[in-house]
């Protein structure tokens, strides 16, 4: 068994969790993401044909924080070459 140090250990590869990686990823940091159900599984609200994404909400803070994540979506869908929001 080898050893491995990392800067920066994510539990959990839902939405949260890998956009954390990826943007820990990008600043340099070595990072381990450690997800119980497997890699892109189907298990949570942001896979597959259950992904949402919506402007409405109660909380005005949360349609803000909606359309501003809009630019990471065309970012990330760049890198992945996959349509990811339509």
């Amino acid at each position: 068994m080898t050893a491995s140090s990392f800067d920066l250990i994510v539990l959990g590869g839902g939405a949260i969790g890998l956009s954390t990686a990826f943007h820990a990823g990008k600043r340099g940091l070595r990072t381990l993401v450690l997800e119980k159900n497997g890699v892109l599984n189907d298990a949570g609200s942001s896979a597959g044909a259950s992904r949402q994404f919506r402007l409405q909400y109660a909380q005005k803070y949360m349609a803000e924080l909606a359309l501003a994540s809009q630019e990471y979506w065309a970012e990330l869908q760049g890198y992945t070459q996959k349509t990811l929001v339509r």
